[in-house]
């Protein structure tokens, strides 16, 4: 991480010269800092090239579309990233089936999708995958539906 503007324009730098690392870092810190318009542009950059970091770019893409009310292009991006290899793209479907906010409620679809991220390595997906039962009950409690 640059602790200087120098060393943050230097890392500018190598990301603009292809540096898959320099430019998964700018995009985080873009977007940590705010500026939405340049950690997309970099997010996209990665995407784009298909570098080691598109998985979690088209994630962390997707997060700033939902967070703008735009679930479909979030979704799309989500989708890509699992489709790509990476857990966190299913997971993050999965989670949106499973707390319903955006699109809408549906278990079956929530637990396929956490169902398809254990498979590609998430930790966290196959716990709730082993405890599903359980998972729906609290969920269920928790929008306040009897089963």
């Amino acid at each position: 991480m640059p602790n200087t503007k120098d060393e943050f324009y230097s890392l500018i730098k190598l990301a603009d010269d292809g540096n898959s690392e320099a430019n998964w870092m700018v995009s985080v810190i873009y977007q940590q800092s705010g500026n939405n318009v340049e950690a997309e542009k970099y997010y996209q950059r990665s995407i784009d090239r298909q570098d080691d970091y598109m998985g979690p770019s088209a994630v962390n893409l997707g997060y700033m579309y939902d967070k703008n009310n735009n679930i479909k292009k979030a979704m799309e991006l989500f989708h890509q990233a699992g489709d790509a290899g990476y857990y966190g793209g299913y997971q993050a479907v999965g989670t949106e089936c499973f707390l319903g906010r955006d699109i809408p409620l549906d278990f079956e679809k929530a637990r396929f999708y956490y169902k398809k991220a254990a498979e590609l390595g998430c930790y966290e997906c196959q716990y709730y995958i082993d405890n599903w039962d359980g998972v729906v009950k609290l969920k269920m409690k928790d929008l306040k539906i009897e089963k």
